[in-house]
């Protein structure tokens, strides 16, 4: 979802040492997701929590950990540079295939246990998915 869509934008109040860590790590005033998860592991929040903080503070999150969002023109990872593919091609669909649920989504967390368990990159999980038109929906930090 979209930030602009998002209704916590000032309805949220945060923590201000949460706020602070949030605004400390910021690029180009986008926070990197992978970032926000080192933010979660440093102050011992769940991730949605550094998501939601984001949020309200009104800073968009950039370079998405599985490529999906956040890239140069906004494209996804794997659009704006070359990823390698995937190895064991056959197996790794096998498992995303049986991973997804009814509406064929996937779950960022399935998805980097998937490309954990197969020694991939987390991108190539994420145009694994995305070639096979599996959606992924769930994001640890709540972006979508």
């Amino acid at each position: 979802m979209a930030l602009k869509d998002k209704k916590t934008g000032g309805t949220i109040k945060v923590d201000e040492g949460l706020a602070d860590a949030v605004r400390g790590r910021l690029q180009n005033r986008l926070l990197p997701c992978a970032a926000a998860f080192d933010i979660a592991e440093e102050l011992a929040l769940p991730r949605a929590e550094v998501g939601r903080a984001a949020d309200s503070l009104q800073i968009r999150l950039t370079h998405c950990q599985l490529g999906l969002f956040g890239y140069p023109g906004k494209a996804k990872f794997w659009k704006t540079t070359h990823v390698p593919e995937p190895r064991q091609h056959g197996a790794l669909e096998e498992a995303l295939l049986a991973t997804r649920d009814k509406s064929n989504v996937i779950s960022c967390a399935a998805l980097l246990s998937i490309a954990e368990r197969f020694g991939l990159h987390k991108t190539q999980a994420g145009y694994a998915a995305d070639r096979l038109g599996v959606r992924i929906k769930h994001c640890q930090l709540g972006a979508f």
